[in-house]
């Protein structure tokens, strides 16, 4: 048989497409090795900006449905990258050098068996690993409880000859190497006690661990009226109506960003993606939650952004590429120098308004910096909202400044014209003030009214505004010397309906070195 050119040249081109269709997944399907993925981190890095995947109720797999929380074993969550173990035990009826493994009322195993044997020959496979476990004395719903033998754990367990418990006390600060194949505790049995890892009461801690769902609710009209306001209503609510996912998923989103704008800290972020209703739900909220979880990591701030931060999830596993894209935020860089004015939690400072949720963090990009602003107000007139919206305008001198980024903004009013700009490349955005209207009680609540922003060693700078008449100015937010102004987070309440609108009603600034 003989072949033409033109068949040995299309049979050649198919065996070199398969072999470079091959090499392609062969190389991208060991480009994360989930069992040893902490073995390439730099030995300097500090625990508090490392991203870490971890399970809530971590020994609640395969078990009666009312309290599983997992699909995956201690061993198999290891195996597939997860690093942070929350374990809930108490004495073990009939064992002396034993615990049991609980979840509420309901018995799990041994907790030598299932969750120490299994830690310990995982770390001497792999010792470039660090688990993080958490352990409490899980006391029951309705059954007696058999206490916890305090004195017993730490002397078979965190103490004892050979332990892999790292014996010393932890912070955010503490490096990677120090604490290499070993298990660092967090301490929820006696949770004012530092003395080997970090208690779980410990002001370094910052957890959000909001567990219970909220419902949603309406109001149903039992005797109609106009205007409606004067209507008989009464208020359902309940799983009858729906749970409230949403809010649980913002309350994640919101922990990671507080995270990610105190990167400088020595704290450690710890936030609970898990949570249920009445006991019930628990899988419900991960199909929920998890999917916006890795929406941050995939495409969010958690996507171009070192976040730092432990994540504890139920059934991980059934969101596709989660524990993956939450371990590849290891690799993103970020500025160790990265800050949010005014600090603290949000929703604390005085620029931050009274209602709403906040949106997402947004940045110029890189090298880029603040040189002016637009924002978005409503005119005076029945309900008023005054400020809606803030538009920063970044560039720099090889680009000049065409560069708008937005956080969240409310739906009323226009946008009007660009301020004038810092005066040189060399003098961006430092500093801003914000005018905020007091809670008015039962009259009209405007919120934030107007915002100025200040150049470097130069002018102050404001924008156009419609309606910004009511409130009183903010002392004057600045960046921390050697910084200037790269981003914006704001916070924006919904339309309210037949209720009292404010729109926008809080703003943070991020700074960075210049």
């Amino acid at each position: 048989m003989t072949f033409t050119s033109k068949e040995i040249k299309g049979s050649f081109m198919k065996n070199v497409i398969c072999i470079v269709v091959i090499f392609f997944f062969s190389i991208n399907s060991y480009a994360l090795d989930e069992r040893n993925w902490m073995r390439d981190i730099n030995g300097s890095t500090k625990l508090t900006h490392l991203t870490i995947p971890g399970t809530h109720d971590s020994a609640a797999f395969r078990t009666t449905s009312l309290a599983e929380t997992q699909d995956w074993s201690i061993r198999e969550q290891l195996e597939n990258g997860i690093r942070f173990f929350d374990i809930r035990i108490s004495n073990r009826i009939g064992s002396v050098n034993d615990f049991e493994l609980r979840h509420g009322d309901i018995f799990l195993g041994s907790f030598n068996d299932l969750v120490m044997d299994e830690v310990e020959s995982f770390l001497d496979a792999h010792d470039g690993e660090v688990i993080f476990m958490s352990i409490k004395h899980e006391k029951p719903n309705f059954l007696a409880d058999d206490g916890l033998d305090i004195s017993r754990l730490n002397q078979d367990y965190i103490n004892a000859p050979g332990t892999k418990f790292y014996q010393h006390s932890i912070t955010g600060s503490t490096e990677l190497d120090t604490v290499r194949s070993h298990i660092v505790l967090f301490n929820r049995y006696t949770p004012n006690n530092d003395s080997v890892g970090i208690g779980w009461k410990n002001d370094l801690l910052k957890i959000q661990d909001e567990y219970e769902l909220d419902t949603e609710c309406y109001e149903q009209v039992i005797i109609p009226a106009t205007p409606f306001s004067d209507a008989v209503t009464q208020r359902i609510c309940g799983p009858q109506v729906g749970l409230d996912y949403p809010k649980k998923a913002l309350q994640v989103k919101e922990h990671l960003d507080e995270a990610h704008l105190d990167f400088n800290s020595s704290k450690i972020w710890i936030n609970f993606a898990s949570a249920q209703y009445n006991g019930f739900y628990i899988s419900n909220t991960a199909d929920y939650v998890n999917p916006k979880v890795k929406e941050y990591f995939y495409s969010g701030v958690g996507s171009t952004e070192n976040i730092g931060s432990i994540i504890l999830m139920d059934y991980p596993n059934r969101t596709a590429n989660l524990i993956s894209d939450i371990i590849n935020n290891n690799d993103r860089s970020s500025s160790s120098n990265t800050n949010i004015i005014p600090s603290g939690n949000l929703g604390s400072a005085i620029t931050d308004g009274f209602w709403g949720t906040w949106g997402s963090i947004v940045k110029c990009s890189s090298g880029q910096y603040v040189y002016g602003y637009k924002l978005k107000s409503e005119s005076e007139g029945g309900d008023d909202t005054a400020l809606n919206g803030i538009e920063l305008w970044c560039g720099n001198s090889d680009v000049g400044v065409n560069f708008p980024i937005q956080s969240a903004t409310g739906p009323y009013g226009d946008w009007g014209g660009l301020s004038s700009l810092c005066p040189y490349y060399s003098q961006p955005v430092v500093g801003f003030d914000i005018k905020i209207e007091p809670k008015q009680g039962d009259d009209d609540d405007t919120a934030a009214n107007d915002i100025d922003l200040y150049c470097k060693d130069g002018p102050m700078i404001n924008a156009p505004t419609n309606n910004g008449q009511w409130g009183n100015w903010t002392p004057r937010q600045n960046c921390p010397s050697g910084q200037a102004v790269t981003g914006i987070i704001t916070r924006v309440e919904d339309s309210q309906g037949d209720g009292d609108d404010t729109a926008l009603n809080g703003v943070r600034l991020i700074c960075e070195d210049f």
